[in-house]
């Protein structure tokens, strides 16, 4: 279970071998081969060290997935900086935060105008300005900035290039879980970084003759793992669309014949939704994975039969560099819609406590714990990694579920969601269950209420399919056919549509929030 002593550097090296002029990154009006990358990476990362990042130098990078923004990632990993991956869609205040609990000293934007989408988006509600290279960022942030666009000359760099250590932390990343009040930071190492590469190429079967689409935010775990490292690992090429309009990302698999796809679930969705998509403009898709947020098994079978492609569930986040779990392309769709997979190679895995009862006879959901190689080495916390394991080395994924017999792993929620009902526990997941197989229901979240009498009931929150008519008689009579009498939601609510998150996830604390208030404040 111990990880390869290599960086991400050396990974990419070893491809840049190999595949010396396959095609590595692929954009409407430009391609580099793996040489040309591994050229354009080197004269990057001296441009970096004449600038004075070096080792350990934290650079916050603040782009959407661009040619140069991909390069200026690898270029951070080959000089031993620490990449710092900013969400594009804050604001002031929480950009504020991001930099000061990272302890961010540069700020990295692709060009003029990106620097100034930046700026303006620092001065929602603070004061901001460049001056000379600098960001000034309310009454605390002082950090250098970094233009992409002005590294166009290789600089006479005649120093040898730092060696950084593979065990040292290469990545920050914030939990996409986390509020702006209390961010959490994530620290990777670069050897986790070049092994989840390596595995995310290897759980899709990837060889250097697929071509992978990016369609994920770059500051998401997702898109570093499944896109830019295990395109690197596999010799692979990259897709580079402009944006994730489900028009654009429809048109570049077409184009360019892409092979893989990886996704959250609302990608997919919007995708096999648009009245355009013929079976002749996905032929060349062959695998990818969904993950991200929760994908009932008719949304999985729907997904995979109109895209024709050999689509893997899983569970993943932020702190498990390669994910928790994956399933085989070999696996049966019955498997493979039904469950996340198994436990991921080098991670040890088990479910314990917060016993649940799900569904008919004895199945219990409980946490899903992991440990081993792949899991973070810590939260950074006033300039410390502070480890976030127990005593025996197993980290509290906060997820729940259980095992099968074949090993494989069925999510339940996460423990945080669970709706109280005098003192019987609810899982959400089991109610949405009875309504997801629904032609009627696009989508559904169940959500807790507070309740003087049982503390907590359960209600159901629904956006119905485009036309399709649903009552609420017909709704509690499905869900009083298939669930206990206490496990029935209180109240049913209807939604034109859900608010989601910058990552493609419904945003169930939004959900939750205006569920509660329309519900509370009719009450009163």
């Amino acid at each position: 279970m111990n990880l390869r002593q290599q960086t991400v550097s050396q990974m990419l090296s070893e491809t840049v071998a190999k595949y010396p002029q396959r095609p590595a990154v692929r954009w409407a009006d430009g391609c580099w081969s793996y040489v040309e990358f591994d050229r354009e990476i080197t004269k990057m990362a001296k441009g970096f060290l004449s600038l004075g990042l070096t080792i350990g130098s934290h650079a916050a990078l603040w782009t959407e997935p661009s040619p140069r923004a991909v390069a200026a990632f690898f270029a951070l990993q080959r000089i031993g900086a620490v990449v710092i991956l900013l969400n594009t869609c804050l604001k002031g205040g929480e950009i504020e935060k991001q930099l000061t609990c990272s302890d961010a000293e540069y700020v990295i934007l692709e060009g003029e105008e990106k620097a100034q989408s930046f700026l303006e988006a620092c001065r929602s509600g603070r004061e901001a300005s460049f001056a000379e290279g600098e960001l000034c960022l309310g009454q605390t942030v002082r950090v250098k900035t970094v233009l992409l666009s002005r590294l166009t000359d290789e600089p006479a760099w005649a120093q040898p290039m730092p060696a950084p250590d593979p065990n040292a932390v290469a990545m920050m990343l914030f939990t996409s879980g986390t509020t702006s009040a209390n961010y959490k930071v994530v620290c990777s190492s670069g050897a986790q970084l070049a092994s989840s590469g390596r595995m995310k190429a290897d759980d899709m079967r990837m060889t250097e003759e697929d071509v992978v689409c990016c369609a994920l935010p770059m500051f998401h775990t997702f898109c570093i793992n499944c896109n830019l490292l295990a395109s690197a690992a596999a010799g692979a090429c990259l897709i580079l669309p402009p944006d994730r309009h489900s028009e654009t990302t429809l048109t570049y698999i077409e184009t360019y014949r892409c092979t893989i796809l990886t996704a959250v679930p609302s990608v997919y969705l919007t995708l096999i939704a648009r009245p355009d998509l013929r079976p002749e403009r996905v032929a060349s898709l062959r695998c990818g994975i969904v993950g991200g947020a929760y994908c009932s098994p008719e949304q999985f079978r729907t997904i995979e039969g109109k895209l024709g492609m050999t689509l893997l569930p899983g569970l993943g986040q932020s702190e498990v560099i390669a994910g928790v779990t994956i399933a085989s392309p070999e696996e049966s769709l019955e498997v493979r819609s039904n469950t996340l997979g198994h436990f991921v190679d080098r991670l040890e895995g088990r479910i314990v406590g917060h016993e649940v009862p799900m569904g008919e006879g004895d199945t219990q959901a409980g946490e899903i714990q992991v440990r081993g190689p792949m899991v973070m080495l810590g939260y950074y916390e006033n300039g410390k990694v502070v480890s976030a394991v127990d005593e025996d080395g197993w980290l509290h994924t906060g997820d729940l579920g259980w095992q099968d017999a074949a090993g494989n792993i069925h999510y339940a929620g996460r423990i945080k969601d669970i709706i109280i009902r005098g003192g019987e526990n609810i899982m959400p997941s089991e109610i949405e269950a009875v309504l997801s197989g629904d032609a009627r229901i696009s989508c559904c979240k169940a959500v807790g209420i507070p309740d003087d009498h049982y503390g907590e009931v359960p209600c159901i929150c629904i956006v119905p399919g485009s036309g399709a008519a649903l009552s609420e008689a017909q709704v509690r009579s499905a869900m009083c056919q298939r669930l206990a009498a206490f496990k029935v939601p209180k109240f049913i609510l209807f939604f034109s549509k859900f608010p989601y998150t910058n990552t493609g996830k419904i945003n169930c604390k939004k959900v939750a929030a205006i569920a509660r208030q329309t519900i509370l404040g009719s009450a009163q």
